[in-house]
C-alpha cells in the first residue's frame, strides 16, 4: 500500500499509515510483524511503532534482498554471492 498525494508517492504518509496498522496488529495479539512492500524506511516505522506504539512488544522482520530471494526461488547463486 502506497499513499499518492497531488499525483506523487507520500512516503512519509504512508510509513505513518503502515505504523498505525502495526500498532492495531500487535495489540491483537500478532506474533510478528512484516512489511509487504519494499518501501524505503518501512521496517523501521514498524519497530518504533511497535515499541512505541503498541500495548506489548512485537518482532519485526525485514525482507529479504532480491538477490538473497532469488537464491532461495532457484537454488542458484550468483557469481557475486559466491
Amino acid at each position: 500500500m502506497v499513499l499518492f498525494h497531488e499525483g506523487n508517492a507520500d512516503v512519509a504518509g504512508t510509513l505513518a499509515r503502515l505504523a498505525e496498522i502495526a500498532v492495531v496488529h500487535a495489540d491483537a495479539g500478532a506474533d510478528l510483524l512484516m512489511p509487504s512492500g519494499m518501501l524505503d524506511g518501512s521496517v523501521a516505522a514498524l519497530r518504533t511503532a511497535a515499541r512505541v506504539g503498541a500495548a506489548r512488544v512485537v518482532p519485526v522482520a525485514a525482507m529479504a534482498s532480491s538477490r538473497a530471494a532469488r537464491t532461495r526461488r532457484t537454488g542458484v547463486r550468483s557469481r557475486r554471492c559466491r
